[in-house]
């Protein structure tokens, strides 16, 4: 199951430049030195495999990988393999919401009875009213994840959808809608399916469609980075109370697709991590959209698919997530002032892969800041 790190995130991260970090004699801010970083991090933590970004909204973002793709066997990750993103696809999930809000397909008010009424039947009354809005704001008052993410009731997986709504919603305890905010990968699915309703295909189709094709995202993918018994890709790791790693392929159910199981490559993260420094293409999301996906509501946190809170090293709002399908790590914080985007992912899931990525991304802030003033 998708674990949300977000409060740990937003906690962190009040980074001290000068050198406190120990990078000693790394080259900072070339490509060599982040390769060589990367292989520290690697010695230092133990993991199989790191892989680090730096974009900086240049043609050429900073991406180095280190370790290999399976515990146990000695094949080389590189910096374009495939990871995978976990809770870090709901930002994607609350793009392609905006693109179609955009388009007039869909409206942030609308709701489950409005857009889906058959569904809104067969569920509590008290939450029929839930906007697209609230489930991508973690306002929806959903438990946060479903009873059961693997019922296969149905023909398509919208169909197993809204069987996996039904059912949580009418024997797991809800808060009331639109209170407070109560972080729900349940939530994420509904507003997938909103869309799936609105546009008739599958929300797989149309992530595909509306948010990775418009960015030459080639790599994105659904579910583990690499075919079941091939190194072509990494694989995803649990660490047993031993200290050992298992490799595994293996992944969220597919249901739960629009709250975290997309995988890609760094790169074409970093392509659309962009988007929110301002670098998108043209017509992609409007000003308007940005700021909408990027603004908490009321006192909260986390506005739509992002952690939005004030840093100085960010130079004023930065943007943050991270996810785990309990096999990978990733993490990613933005500041859209500088427009740079850091990113660190590991395949290996759990608390000591998220304290690591946390102190990796510092790594890396202060690895770009070498020679800058603070």
């Amino acid at each position: 199951m998708i674990d949300s790190f977000f409060s740990k995130c937003i906690a962190s991260l009040v980074i001290v430049f000068g050198g406190t970090l120990g990078l000693g004699t790394i080259e900072a801010q070339t490509e060599k030195g982040l390769t060589e970083l990367a292989g520290t991090m690697v010695k230092d933590s133990g993991f199989p495999a790191v892989f680090v970004a730096i974009d900086r909204g240049t043609e050429n973002p900073l991406i180095a990988a280190a370790g290999i793709r399976k515990s146990g066997n000695n094949t080389p990750v590189t910096s374009d393999d495939k990871i995978h993103l976990g809770s870090c696809t709901k930002s994607m999930t609350a793009v392609l919401i905006a693109r179609l809000v955009e388009q007039k397909k869909l409206a942030w008010t609308d709701t489950i009875e409005t857009r889906m009424p058959e569904v809104a039947k067969k569920i509590p009354e008290s939450h029929r009213q839930v906007t697209l809005a609230q489930l991508l704001q973690h306002r929806s008052g959903f438990p946060a994840d479903a009873r059961n993410w693997w019922m296969h009731n149905g023909a398509t997986i919208s169909e197993f959808r809204i069987a996996i709504l039904t059912d949580s919603l009418n024997n797991l305890p809800l808060k009331p809608a639109g209170k407070e905010e109560l972080y729900s990968n349940l939530g994420y699915m509904t507003a997938g399916l909103m869309a799936e309703y609105a546009m008739g295909s599958s929300w797989e189709q149309l992530i595909q469609q509306y948010v990775f094709h418009p960015l030459d995202m080639a790599t994105a993918g659904f579910g583990p980075p690499s075919t079941l018994g091939s190194l072509e890709q990494p694989w995803g790791h649990l660490l047993t109370e031993d200290n050992r790693f298992n490799a595994l392929q293996h992944d969220n159910a597919p249901a739960l697709g629009p709250a975290g199981t997309v995988h890609m490559s760094v790169r074409d993260w970093c392509k659309y991590c962009q988007i929110f420094c301002g670098n998108g293409p043209k017509g992609y999301l409007s000003d308007d959209s940005i700021k909408k996906l990027v603004t908490p509501d009321l006192n909260d946190k986390y506005a739509l698919g992002w952690g939005a809170v004030d840093r100085p090293w960010a130079g004023g709002r930065a943007l943050t997530h991270s996810g785990s399908n309990t096999l990978w790590f990733s993490t990613v914080w933005i500041a859209p002032a500088k427009k740079t985007v850091y990113i660190v992912s590991v395949n290996v899931g759990g608390g000591k892969a998220a304290k690591f990525a946390d102190g990796a991304i510092g790594k890396l802030i202060e690895f770009n800041n070498l020679g800058k003033s603070p």
